[in-house]
């Protein structure tokens, strides 16, 4: 398939990114809204356009308006073969988006437009994009798209139900003048083109930092009033531009940039008056400019989700996803009638989307409806010495009629890879009918007195199933304790001095060194000589810091000038954590020196 080039211009400037709030609307959330009236279709499409509209060949792929639409349908004979394997999706080899996949809007709405009209957004049209963005992976409506695949290697890697909002941002920087595809169509000053779109999205790039990979897809949503071209010949045209050629109410393509490839959506404002066209409803369960771009935004987050370069699924007239069930919004039952899904207690008004699994449009598919891989966390005593392989066991939750593959590979947690284990990547295999399968993980044994330590079991690339797990734990169990080090304390002496007092230094030792901190308690005691006359009694806590095999402490020696034999203070070693004692007593020797 022929790609686009490469047009986006780079910028200096930054982008401001604003905190979107989800909790932007009031406690009785926000007010129900309905459409103004609808504006006729301007004209009729012949047998090549109708094919045009559709055509995944082109450089951007278009969701035509509700009146196009139905000649869009009438054109295309397999479209109307409802329930019938000849209207399904066919693969064409291309990559479908098979990981999480994660939305940046680009909420591009300066405080004018091209000819110094003001723009404007309804003030809780940017927190219910966000709100969508933040609700629609994980449930039914997005667990259609799991059915679909790319080969890879001769492996069907699947899509999986796993979707967020990466990053929302505000751009209130001014629109350019313009574009050269809008002039030529002759759409007025309050236009921009698919260049300046593609250029808007390099500035929003490069002034973040943000991805070009196959997870990520840009949305462009401009303000009330704004049109635009995507080239000549298709225009989306707001009320009172110049011209009657309206042909889209949004497309998705991609461009090439900074080495990856930029998958992207262009959003035109909900609420312009010929963008009513752009839905088969009257009220919404939020408001008209929001209820009706995230419509036609799920539209184009499903087609680019299963057909991201414009090269994987389509049908035989060149229908996507969401072109086949366009302006179909299946049963509205909830909230009143005014929507068809609830997500994590939101409202929304979505269109359907194909499923090949029915041949039909559906509003959702039961999620789990693959089955699931996970992995089971396990331990081991690592032994003294060589190696141990330890089991590792991974579970399918039902059945598959064909093989399940994922990779296995390790990572570490608190364990090191090659000193603590064996590092390993591999791919692993479900055959048809089998629940559970085994891999294992090399384990180094050693004499070390050290803490657990933990190896990560990660799940990933899996086709034909989704992932309940994605990471488990091996926990290597230490089993040095019992031959592990001990504590001593040596015995000294000091002339006890005539007048004052003078300290004495007491050593402990640690037999090897450790890898975690050795405590102990010590506690002084009369042995021949007396606290308080002859010393100073003392209590201490000690520790040995890992590593550390040597400490030492200070008794206070009080000074007499009275004959007397030498004395002797008891050092007893108490409460050990992490070793044992050997010797639980030292003893400090006062030597008479008068």
């Amino acid at each position: 398939m022929k790609r686009p080039s490469s047009t986006a211009a780079r910028f200096a400037s930054g982008v401001a990114v604003v905190a979107l709030s989800a909790g932007a609307f009031s406690a009785s959330g926000p007010a129900k809204a309905t459409t103004g009236p609808r504006i006729p279709g301007p004209r009729t499409l012949s047998a090549k356009q109708i094919r045009q509209i559709l055509n995944p060949t082109k450089r951007v792929h278009t969701l035509p308006r509700s009146g196009l639409r139905k000649q869009v349908a009438a054109g295309l004979s397999a479209q109307n073969s409802v329930g019938t394997a000849a209207a399904n999706l066919l693969y064409h080899g291309g990559q479908v988006m098979s990981s999480a996949n994660h939305a940046v809007p680009i909420l591009w709405e300066p405080t004018t437009l091209q000819n110094g009209a003001a723009a404007s957004v309804d003030p809780q049209y940017n927190a219910l994009i966000q709100r969508y963005f933040s609700d629609v992976g994980g449930n039914g409506l997005y667990q259609i798209n799991t059915q679909y695949y790319e080969v890879i290697s001769g492996s069907q890697h699947f899509i999986v139900n796993s979707a967020n909002m990466l990053q929302a941002i505000v751009d209130t920087s001014p629109y350019p003048a313009a574009g050269a595809s809008c002039v030529a169509a002759g759409a007025g000053a309050n236009c921009i083109d698919d260049t300046q779109v593609q250029a808007e999205i390099t500035k929003v790039i490069n002034a973040n930092a943000l991805p070009t990979d196959r997870s990520t897809m840009y949305f462009v949503f401009t303000s009330s009033g704004e049109s635009q071209c995507a080239d000549a010949t298709d225009c989306f045209r707001t009320a009172g531009s110049n011209g009657s050629n309206f042909v889209y109410c949004a497309y998705h393509s991609f461009y090439p940039l900074n080495g990856g490839n930029v998958i992207y959506a262009t959003m035109p404002y909900g609420a312009n008056a010929y963008l009513n066209e752009c839905t088969s409803l009257s009220s919404f369960p939020n408001n008209a400019a929001s209820d009706i771009v995230l419509s036609t935004t799920s539209h184009e987050q499903m087609e680019a989700v299963t057909d991201p370069y414009l090269d994987a699924w389509w049908d035989a007239s060149g229908a996507e996803n969401g072109d086949k069930c366009a302006y179909n919004y299946g049963t509205m039952s909830l909230d009143g009638g005014l929507a068809n899904e609830q997500w994590n207690g939101h409202f929304y008004s979505l269109q359907t989307e194909w499923s090949n699994a029915t041949s039909n449009c559906v509003q959702g598919m039961p999620v789990g409806s693959l089955p699931a891989i996970s992995v089971t966390n396990t331990s081991a005593a690592e032994g003294n010495s060589g190696t141990k392989a330890v089991p590792v066991t991974f579970t399918l939750s039902q059945a598959s009629a064909t093989p399940v593959s994922f990779t296995f590979s390790t990572a570490n947690g608190t364990a090191t890879a090659g000193s603590d284990y064996v590092a390993k990547t591999i791919t692993k295999t479900f055959n048809a009918g089998q629940l559970s399968i085994q891999s294992s993980v090399v384990v180094n044994g050693d004499a070390t007195n050290e803490p657990n330590e933990t190896v990560l079991l990660k799940v990933t690339n899996a086709n034909g199933a989704t992932i309940a797990t994605p990471q488990g734990t091996l926990t290597i169990t230490n089993d040095d304790v019992v031959a592990g080090p001990s504590i001593s304390v040596n015995d000294v002496s000091i002339a006890e001095g005539n007048s004052g007092t003078k300290t004495v230094s007491v050593t402990f030792k640690l037999s090897a060194a450790q890898a975690t901190a050795v405590s102990f308690k010590y506690t002084t005691a009369n042995g021949t000589a007396s606290a308080g006359s002859d010393y100073v009694a003392k209590t201490l806590t000690k520790t040995f810091a890992a590593g550390q095999t040597t400490i030492t402490t200070v008794i206070v020696i009080n000074g007499d000038t009275t004959i007397e034999p030498n004395e002797t203070i008891l050092i007893n070693l108490t409460n050990p954590v992490g070793a044992t004692i050997s010797d639980p007593q030292g003893v400090v020797t006062i030597s008479n020196d008068d």
